[in-house]
């Protein structure tokens, strides 16, 4: 949600605490930021580099606009699909919030 928490004025580390279906996580928030990830996606594709789009895409209608995104641009469209045990008894690694802050700065400066 590292995009939702730019468009609303958050720092990418920084903590928000609102309930599902309120503040940055209403239904009206989350179709923001998917068009601004798409918005940027469109970006970098068009200056000739891959793009990957990262979100849960719930939703049919989300996963719809990606890969019609995908055929107007006329690059490839793929989804990863990541599955792990509710009660996993080995930590998953997660990139660090600094280490990912990073990666949104460079993003966010090249969408500029």
């Amino acid at each position: 949600m590292i995009s939702g928490k730019r468009i609303f004025g958050f720092k990418v580390n920084e903590v928000t605490n609102f309930e599902l279906n309120a503040g940055i996580y209403t239904s009206e928030a989350t179709a923001m930021t998917y068009k601004r990830c798409f918005d940027l996606a469109r970006y970098v594709i068009s200056c000739g580099r891959p793009a990957v789009i990262d979100g849960t895409f719930l939703k049919v209608a989300q996963r719809s606009s990606a890969r019609h995104l995908s055929r107007e641009l006329g690059v490839p469209f793929l989804i990863l699909d990541f599955n792990a045990p509710v009660h996993s008894h080995h930590p998953i690694p997660l990139i660090s919030r600094s280490h990912s802050s990073k990666i949104g700065s460079r993003l966010e400066k090249a969408s500029s």
